[in-house]
């Protein structure tokens, strides 16, 4: 750390909140200790721990809480931060209430207890936690913890979406909108569904659009819907001619499958044909998510010739380099590379539960796609013993940012309950 600014301290205030500390004022010692807890280093978070606990032992009231945050973030810290979390919950702190809730239910830094999940999570509803609302609902429908009840869950959800929980929103403005159980009232299904989307929720906001441009489009003339698609599809062909291989791609798509577009197939080849000639030139230059995308090009035979060879030197190449950024920089995006190249073994050996290790870490730095992987396999058991609980718990992290195949599922357990889930488990493994 240095001594000349320090998160905007300077030195002579840092000296003074340091002598502070140290003679044992209470609230130097916590503002010492957040201030050492925003700091990304594992040394500075173990000091962040030490000054919050000396604070936490004096009663300072915001202590607890930034110090079980802090916990979590340390190597093997989540039986401390329970505790932390436990005193915090207890003294009234809203999010360690839901925070307790999801250790008791993952089993995280405690035994694992669904009962006492629950407990907490109803603890947090009290003073309108959403996400908390949410779970519950979900353990109503699993029934662990709490009574089975398919009923309650309905209203939890419709309590969590009313508080504005987005995955909640979704969920319920599909529901609303398609007339599934009983639920019957498009325009509050569409009115959910947009505020999903202006919050980020991108299945939501797909949906949202096509009800939109069903509604304003159905009594306009095939003319003025064919001006509109002429406007987008100029758009992208100028993005693509800039070199935007996304739009190379969109164009390549549109094609093949005949998207606001006459279906062309040789049209759909010559796209896809530029994206791989835009993809090769940033793969040759070392562009890693390029090298993987070309593989996978190779792979398939989409836009070149099929060619495993040529895909196993670029599975290689891309492999070399998300290994070096998944162990300097945690990325999670390199984190999940790395475990689908290990679990398919493209330019590397086999190895599942080094595919398990990466996927989990992803997962734990919010990769939506690495959180869908994982609660699968605790929802189904493959790997890892079956836990529907967990899975849900995993599902949900990966849908409220957007995940289709983890909304998909979230909905059929609303809908249709556990057995459901596990039964398009087995027949997706087929």
């Amino acid at each position: 750390m240095g001594q000349q600014t320090f998160l905007g301290c300077d030195e002579k205030a840092l000296e003074s909140l340091m002598r502070a500390a140290q003679l044992g004022h209470m609230e130097a010692q916590f503002l010492l200790g957040e201030l050492y807890a925003q700091q990304e280093e594992e040394g500075e978070k173990r000091k962040a721990v030490e000054w919050l606990e000396k604070a936490a032992d004096k009663g300072h009231p915001k202590a607890p809480f930034l110090l079980a945050i802090t916990c979590a973030a340390t190597p093997e810290g989540y039986e401390r931060a329970a505790k932390w979390f436990m005193k915090a919950a207890q003294g009234g702190n809203v999010e360690a209430q839901f925070r307790l809730g999801e250790m008791y239910s993952a089993g995280k830094g405690v035994s694992q207890d669904y009962e006492a999940a629950a407990m907490w999570y109803s603890k947090a509803i009290v003073r309108r936690h959403a996400e908390a609302q949410f779970r519950l609902g979900l353990m109503h429908k699993a029934g662990q913890g709490v009574q089975k009840n398919s009923k309650l869950a309905r209203e939890r959800l419709k309590k969590a979406a009313e508080w504005g929980h987005v995955e909640a929103q979704f969920l319920l403005g599909k529901m609303y909108y398609e007339g599934k159980k009983g639920l019957a009232d498009k325009a509050k299904g569409c009115k959910l569904l947009g505020e999903a989307a202006r919050k980020g929720h991108t299945e939501a906001a797909r949906l949202h659009e096509q009800i939109y441009f069903k509604e304003t489009y159905k009594n306009y003339s095939p003319k003025v819907v064919a001006t509109e698609d002429k406007k987008f599809l100029q758009m992208l062909e100028k993005s693509a001619a800039l070199g935007d291989v996304e739009a190379q791609w969109k164009l390549a798509e549109m094609y093949e499958k005949g998207q606001r577009v006459p279906r062309d197939k040789k049209a759909a080849k010559s796209w896809y044909k530029k994206a791989a000639q835009t993809l090769e030139n940033s793969a040759t230059q070392g562009n890693t998510g390029a090298q993987w995308r070309l593989a996978e090009m190779y792979r398939e035979g989409i836009g070149v010739t099929r060619d495993y060879e040529v895909a196993k030197v670029w599975y290689r190449k891309a492999a070399q380099a998300y290994m070096g950024v998944a162990e300097g920089l945690r990325s999670a995006q390199a984190q999940y590379r790395l475990g689908e190249i290990y679990l398919r073994g493209r330019g590397v050996e086999k190895d599942r539960p080094k595919a398990m290790e990466c996927f989990a870490k992803a997962a734990e730095m919010g990769h939506a796609e690495a959180q869908y992987y994982i609660g699968k396999m605790y929802a189904r058991g493959e790997c890892i013993p079956r836990d529907v609980q967990r899975g849900i718990e995993w599902y949900t992290k990966a849908a409220t940012q957007g995940h289709a195949k983890a909304q998909a599922y979230l909905r059929t357990l609303y809908l249709e309950g556990d057995a459901v889930l596990e039964v398009k488990g087995k027949q997706q493994q087929r």
